[in-house]
């Protein structure tokens, strides 16, 4: 300031606005005096006055929101709190308060701990913050935070259920998809867990996953499959369903066997059975499914077809038969029917095999009025 009226006086010939001791004195002892401007700037700084004479030049922080990691708090466990504002937080200071527990932490980031607090007398928090600059310009806000007992983690978090084909050829994939929602909105993480196969995940969120049968040896017999999902939110609940999948060849196959018998019969002797097949795999419980045969004999005799079934009801004889599974009991995961046919001549000679049938629960989820009968 003081090198600008000195060019100012040169330059524009303002004399008498200069012709004073003080301006006289300024010129004679130019360098000692920006030596003691420097030096009284310095003072300023020190002593907060500069800030003071800067401060309605400058704009005041704006605090944007409080954000909490979780949208409500159990009773005796702790909540993160992160105030978010326009500025670096190095700048700036905080000042935390709170109805009720304890805050630790005084800058951007703190933690709220509910130990000691009575969540059927105290059912929120109240946290507030101010945020100040070196300029004493402030900002503040507040958020509540609910608080709630222990015996309610599990509320509001429901899985509604997982969506998947109840059976699978071996080798392929079948798609699962898990529903559910949190009234709160937390954020919510899926577990899977599987006893046998290979699960992949298709999405980030973690609701859409494959099952993965490729490694699996399935012969004879379809394999069943336990799938268990488990849903966590942040706030600590979390809630578990278990489903089943059956895994079946990937054609019907024979299993065949001789009989044992104390006395050799020689090859033909015995029948051979060629064929033992049904129309399907695999069928809901309350479904039919018709099972067929072929067998022959080497002098070409009347044969004697003697069918038994492990559960259900084997309707006709002869070489094809149906499998009524209408008494089976079936609550939540498939079950294998194990259909046994022995075929027999009038000389003795016999021969056995065994067809698998697996029968599925009714699925639920297309009865829309069982469903709405159930409320």
């Amino acid at each position: 300031a003081l090198m600008a009226l000195l060019v100012l006086r040169t330059r524009l010939g303002i004399r008498k606005l200069f012709n004073n001791p003080l301006s006289a004195l300024v010129k004679r002892h130019w360098g000692w005096t920006f030596a003691l401007v420097g030096l009284l700037g310095t003072l300023a700084s020190v002593l907060g006055i500069r800030d003071l004479i800067m401060s309605p030049f400058r704009n005041a922080p704006i605090l944007k929101m409080i954000r909490l990691d979780k949208q409500q708090v159990l009773a005796g466990d702790s909540v993160t709190i992160t105030a978010l504002t326009d500025r670096d937080s190095n700048d700036l200071s905080y000042d935390w308060t709170n109805t009720g527990g304890h805050i630790s932490g005084n800058k951007d980031i703190v933690k709220l701990d509910t130990t000691g607090v009575d969540p059927y007398s105290t059912v929120s928090i109240t946290v507030g913050v101010t945020v100040k600059d070196k300029y004493r310009k402030s900002d503040e806000r507040e958020i509540i935070v609910p608080v709630i007992p222990p015996h309610m983690a599990n509320s509001g978090l429901t899985l509604k259920t997982i969506k998947a084909d109840p059976q699978v050829n071996a080798g392929e994939k079948v798609r699962l998809i898990a529903i559910a929602e949190d009234q709160y909105g937390d954020k919510l993480t899926y577990n899977w867990a599987n006893t046998a196969g290979r699960i992949e995940m298709l999405n980030a969120d973690g609701n859409l996953a494959e099952l993965d049968t490729s490694g699996m040896s399935v012969r004879y017999a379809p394999v069943s499959v336990g799938i268990e999902l488990t849903i966590k939110c942040s706030r600590g609940a979390s809630v578990s369903k278990e489903i089943s999948i059956s895994v079946i060849p990937q054609r019907p196959l024979v299993s065949v066997k001789q009989h044992a018998r104390t006395v050799p019969l020689s090859r033909d002797t015995q029948p051979i059975l060629i064929r033992l097949q049904a129309e399907n795999a695999s069928v809901q419980a309350g479904d039919s499914v018709r099972l067929q045969a072929l067998a022959r004999d080497s002098s070409n005799e009347k044969l004697n077809y003697e069918w038994e079934t492990s559960d259900g009801v084997i309707d006709g004889g002869g070489q094809s038969v149906v499998l009524r599974t209408g008494g089976i009991n079936i609550r939540a995961n498939p079950m294998v029917v194990t259909v046994t046919l022995t075929v027999r001549n009038t000389r003795g000679g016999s021969i056995s095999g065994n067809l698998f049938v697996t029968v599925a629960p009714v699925n639920r989820e297309t009865d829309k009025r069982l469903t709405f009968d159930r409320y």
